[in-house]
């Protein structure tokens, strides 16, 4: 495909991470997408805290690992047709990555780890994910949260390589760390033609407005599984997106 523009479809992807992610934590106390909070969370195991939560560092490794295994999968999957490099290393031709079938199949599948995550959810097989549910005891533990868990981390570990794999660096789609590290130390943040610059706000704003929608939207009637049937859905969209860009001018 071509890679103007290709920063749009990515845009909506930060914001179902925000969507995503604010429903789940303020459900489960895990995140799905941001593996930084869940590394502190794990670590935080190791003294047995919070005493509220004694497996809260499981989910947080499940997530992680689950992230990890969806990330490298989908990056060598989506590598596995590069052109062949020469004889100095140099890759002849673009990487396979950006190819409209790979986008495709992988978006496809990542939508699809959404609405598996969503289905028991929805049908309330996962207690204590709907809105003025009942709230679990200290110490009562609900491993049948660790299954949608499996699905949403690993789609959002395919997510996050697709964007590196574009090379769009600015758009992270699941973490803004180095995304406020870049925009403040950029040294051409203030002039007034800078794509990258554009970009990194962009990825502020649209995970910003994620995690508003999606914190609205789990204290509805809808509760978490209207949170992940609305990102399941937008992901939908940026499918149709892979289909319907322009394809790459041959010079």
């Amino acid at each position: 495909i071509s890679a103007q523009h290709v920063d749009l479809p990515l845009f909506l992807c930060t914001f179902i991470s925000g969507v995503i992610d604010s429903s789940v934590y303020n459900a489960w106390t895990v995140f799905v997408a941001m593996q930084t909070g869940n590394t502190i969370f794990l670590s935080l195991g190791a003294s047995n805290q919070p005493v509220t939560k004694p497996y809260g560092w499981l989910k947080s490794l499940i997530a992680i690992s689950c992230f990890m295994f969806g990330a490298v999968l989908t990056y060598r999957i989506s590598t596995l047709h590069n052109p062949p490099t020469t004889t100095k290393g140099i890759r002849r031709g673009k990487y396979s990555a950006s190819s409209r079938g790979t986008l495709f199949t992988s978006f496809i599948l990542q939508a699809a780890a959404v609405f598996l995550a969503a289905g028991p959810v929805q049908g309330g097989a996962i207690p204590g994910s709907k809105p003025h549910a009942p709230k679990k005891a200290n110490g009562e533990v609900d491993f049948w949260e660790l299954l949608p868990l499996v699905f949403l981390a690993m789609q959002f570990g395919a997510q996050i390589a697709t964007s590196r794999l574009l090379g769009i660096g600015e758009i992270p789609t699941t973490v803004l760390t180095s995304v406020y590290t870049d925009l403040v130390t950029d040294p051409l943040v203030l002039k007034g033609s800078n794509v990258k610059r554009n970009r990194r706000f962009g990825s502020i704003l649209f995970m910003l407005l994620g995690g508003i929608c999606g914190g609205w939207i789990s204290k509805s009637s809808a509760g978490l599984a209207g949170s992940l049937f609305v990102g399941g859905a937008i992901k939908v969209g940026v499918v149709v997106c892979w289909l319907l860009f322009p394809a790459e001018e041959v010079k």
